[in-house]
């Protein structure tokens, strides 16, 4: 079965992502694809580029990129009717569309994308429901009558939010102070 994922959040952005999963994915890419410059080749090459658009007529710019023959990611305009008219197209075709968050490969994703080990782990932890087990527990502790332990992890949970915004969007940080005092020799 060829599945389509999409990979960003539902809702009107600049830009959505949707992916075409599967043994199918690349023969309805080359279906569906009209690259602006050169065709595409008969068979995916690894980490493939192109744009183009997608659909008869006027159709939609989009950016194509395929990591393998079974993978495919279709970078397009944002806006809702977009993300519909494309994935409607790829169903058209034969995918099936797949809810993300049920979709084993959206972590396989953001795996093959993380900076460093820790930020590797955590995603880990979170497929594997790290963060349901915590309001699990804390639900029970509730229901058993134990109000101080769920406080306190409710306190954890809520301390740790600022800091989990920053493994996915980097702090921002600035160097400051007066002329010559060894700024540029800091960061270098």
């Amino acid at each position: 079965m060829t599945r389509i994922v999409l990979l960003t959040p539902p809702g009107t952005a600049a830009i959505a992502v949707i992916a075409v999963i599967g043994p199918q994915a690349w023969a309805m890419s080359c279906a569906l694809f009209r690259p602006a410059g050169r065709p595409l080749p008969t068979e995916a090459s690894p980490n493939l580029h192109r744009f183009g658009r997608i659909g008869d007529g006027a159709g939609d710019e989009v950016m194509l990129f395929a990591p393998d023959a079974d993978r495919i990611e279709i970078h397009c305009h944002g806006g809702r009717q977009v993300v519909r008219w494309l994935t409607a197209t790829l169903a058209a075709a034969g995918a099936v569309e797949v809810a993300a968050e049920n979709e084993a490969d959206r972590i396989e994703w953001m795996l093959s994308r993380a900076p460093t080990l820790r930020w590797a782990s955590l995603l880990l932890d979170q497929f594997h429901g790290a963060y349901r087990n915590t309001l699990t527990a804390i639900h029970a502790d509730l229901h058993n009558g134990k109000v101080d332990d769920a406080q306190v992890a409710l306190d954890r949970l809520v301390a740790f939010t600022p800091i989990t915004k920053h493994l996915t969007m980097p702090f921002t940080i600035a160097l400051a102070g007066r002329p010559n005092v060894g700024k540029s020799r800091l960061m270098n």
